[in-house]
């Protein structure tokens, strides 16, 4: 999927998983994580910079959850939530 933002920013968003267990859109300046599976809980949502730094971390609280991305520069970002054993990534790049 590929969404055009202001300011001819192309976001990607990737399903590196292929799982119907997690649902990333993006929205104005906002990345959008949607939890499709209900047994994922208690567990964390971290964001990923390009060089891997660990740039965002928030603890799950409901089945949606927003990120602000307006002070982001471009490049590859992994989303990641972690629920116990479980482990779900997405990619999202930011041109």
């Amino acid at each position: 999927n590929q969404f055009i933002l202001a300011g001819q920013i192309t976001v990607d968003v990737n399903n590196t998983n292929k799982s119907d267990k997690i649902n990333v859109s993006i929205s104005g300046d906002s990345i959008l994580i949607e939890l499709l599976d209900k047994t994922v809980k208690n567990g964390t949502i971290s964001l990923f910079s390009p060089q891997g730094k660990n740039i965002y971390n928030s603890v799950i609280t409901g089945n949606n959850h927003i990120i602000k991305f307006d002070h982001l520069a471009k490049g590859l970002y992994i989303v990641k939530i972690t629920s116990g054993k479980q482990t779900i990534s997405e990619k999202v790049i930011l041109k």
